[in-house]
């Protein structure tokens, strides 16, 4: 089971899971997870390498330094952030970097800007510049609703209240028990009782 730890960088306490021995290997979780959405990846990896699984700013229990949406939020934030992450923790050999959903934007920004600092790079469900007007079409307006909901600035006072109950409302009634463990969901469930993840700009 990786160790839960917490370093300053960046004017910030990041939360990380880390674990393993070999080549440094970092994963960066999507918008709205945290980085327990990663153990089992490190359970597979921690024989060949050694696993950092930050809690990106804002979410998890890495500090959350703003109130609500907020346009000074951005993926060059975030990549400083990354970077400061690695400096404190002395890893100062190239990394392999594994990046979903908006933890993959944040990991084209570093690599644009440290590329010396990477031994690989692997994107999944990745936004990107080009993708242009097709964000908005209507038939894939609704695979993404939730990204607008949470932008909203009433958004996070109208779900926080109700997050304690809402993954086991969902596992329960699709017997998903045998899936997921009743430990994940009681670290999710208390990722998204703390004050609530925040929006940030792609750009």
């Amino acid at each position: 089971m990786p160790t839960s730890l917490y370093v300053r960088a960046n004017d910030i306490d990041i939360h990380f899971l880390r674990e393993g021995r070999g080549p440094p290997l970092v994963l960066l979780h999507g918008w709205p997870e945290f980085c327990g959405v990663w153990e089992p990846v490190i359970s597979a990896l921690r024989d060949r390498f050694e696993v950092f699984a930050p809690d990106l700013r804002g979410f998890g229990d890495t500090t959350k330094p703003y109130p609500g949406p907020t346009e000074a939020m951005t993926s060059q934030v975030l990549a400083d952030d990354l970077s400061a992450f690695l400096d404190t923790l002395d890893v100062n050999h190239p990394v392999g970097l594994v990046s979903h959903d908006v933890g993959a934007i944040v990991a084209q920004v570093f690599a644009r800007r440290h590329p010396a600092r990477l031994s690989g790079l692997f994107f999944f469900n990745c936004p990107h510049s080009g993708i242009g007007s097709r964000w908005i079409s209507p038939n894939h307006v609704p695979e993404v609703w939730y990204q607008t909901f949470n932008c909203l600035p009433w958004s996070a006072a109208m779900v926080h209240p109700h997050r304690a109950s809402s993954l086991d409302d969902v596992v329960t009634p699709l017997g998903l028990h045998s899936l997921v463990p009743d430990r994940m969901v009681q670290s999710v469930e208390r990722a998204f009782q703390v004050a609530p993840a925040v929006a940030f700009r792609l750009g």
